[in-house]
Formats: C-alpha cells, sequence, structure tokens
C-alpha cells in the first residue's frame, strides 16, 4: 500500500490551519504583504470549506454599484442590517466593521479577477446590496487559491 501521508515542512512563518475562504485569503493577504514561507493546512481532501458554496456576499460603496450608479450608503445599510430580526445577536462593532470594509473587500476580489452580478436578495431590495460572484463561490476559492500558490503559499490537504 502506497503512504499517502503529506510531508510537512520543518519550518513555517505562517501556518494557517484551514483551507477554507477566511484561511485562504488570510494566508494570501500575508503573502501579498511580503511574508515567505507560509503553509496552508486542510484536514479535508480539498479546500474551500463551505465558502466553495458560498453565493456572495453583501456590500456598499463597491465598485460594482458605482458602475452602476447605485447608491448604497454605509450607514443605512447598518441600520437595516440591524433591524433584520435575525441580526440581533450580532455585535454590532464587528457588522459595522465588515459593513466599512465591505466595499473595499469586493475592489481586492475584483482586482484578482473576479466578477459581481448585483441580484435582489429578497423582493423589492432597494439598493442592490448583494454581489454574486459570477461562477458562484468555487471560482471564489479556485481564484484566490491560485493567486495565493502563484505567491508562494504551500497548500496541504
Amino acid at each position: 500500500m502506497p503512504d499517502d501521508r503529506v510531508q510537512l515542512p520543518e519550518q513555517a512563518n505562517i501556518v494557517v490551519i484551514g483551507g477554507g475562504g477566511a484561511g485562504l485569503i488570510a494566508a494570501l493577504t500575508a503573502a501579498e504583504a511580503g511574508v515567505s514561507n507560509i503553509v496552508i493546512l486542510e484536514k479535508r481532501g480539498n479546500i474551500g470549506g463551505t465558502s466553495a458554496l458560498a453565493g456572495g456576499i453583501f456590500a456598499c460603496e463597491s465598485p460594482v454599484q458605482a458602475r452602476q450608479n447605485i447608491v448604497a450608503d454605509r450607514d443605512e445599510l447598518f441600520h437595516r442590517a440591524m433591524d433584520w430580526a435575525h441580526w440581533r445577536q450580532v455585535d454590532p462593532k464587528i457588522l459595522r466593521a465588515f459593513i466599512n470594509r465591505s466595499g473595499d473587500t469586493v475592489r481586492w476580489l475584483e482586482n484578482k479577477g473576479l466578477e459581481f452580478q448585483l441580484i435582489r436578495f429578497y423582493p423589492d431590495q432597494v439598493p442592490l446590496v448583494q454581489h454574486n460572484i459570477v461562477g458562484t463561490g468555487a471560482r471564489l476559492i479556485s481564484t484566490i487559491a491560485g493567486e495565493a500558490r502563484r505567491l508562494g503559499v504551500t497548500i496541504l490537504t
């Protein structure tokens, strides 16, 4: 029987546990900041986690909205999100930080080659804030993983 165990490197500057969307983006961000010798350890046989199934993200003040002349104010989105019943358990500081950086996140992802389509998340939603990834989460994972590998990140499954 062949030995198919993965050889772990003896040293790394950063070890990321988990090769889902958050882990891949954390490793890529570190590599973009100039950190070398980054290793992602994923216990499953493939990367992506639940992010591979994601449709997109909600965001405001994004370049996608700007190109379509859609005004989606971060304060309005924050208040609407806090009014939704299922958001009542969310820490407002975390939600505020997420919303405040959402447009920059979309811009960063577009710079990696991802495309977004604005859709209505629920009927009569105005303004449009749901940014669906063209190619869904699988495209997100393949794009981010490819960029991470290009910058020297080692991904072990």
